[in-house]
């Protein structure tokens, strides 16, 4: 069964199994988040909804924070840099580029 999801002025299309790999992907990431320093941490934990925290937009992590919203862009673009590289998984690679074009 194929579900077409739309958000953000995007549409995705999402069968079964593409969830089960999105929900195996999001365990992943939200153990190595450890990897990352804490503000990358805090940063990605809101914007992908990780380790129990509820998705926020970038100016709400700002005021979260206690910085600018083009801080958060920075440190979001470090932080799945510094994932990608020390990844040594090659699906956790490819996730990565996939949110990173959402």
């Amino acid at each position: 069964m194929n579900i077409e999801v739309i958000g953000k002025g995007k549409r995705y299309k999402y069968d079964k199994e593409t969830e089960e790999r999105k929900k195996r992907l999001y365990d992943l990431l939200g153990k190595i988040v450890k990897y990352l320093d804490d503000k990358e941490k805090t940063v990605i934990e809101y914007m992908y909804g990780l380790n129990g925290k509820e998705i926020k937009e970038t100016e709400e992590i700002a005021e979260i924070m206690g910085i600018k919203g083009v801080t958060v862009k920075i440190i979001h673009d470090r932080a799945l840099r510094k994932l990608k590289n020390s990844s040594q998984s090659g699906e956790l690679s490819r996730f990565l580029d996939f949110i990173k074009m959402k």
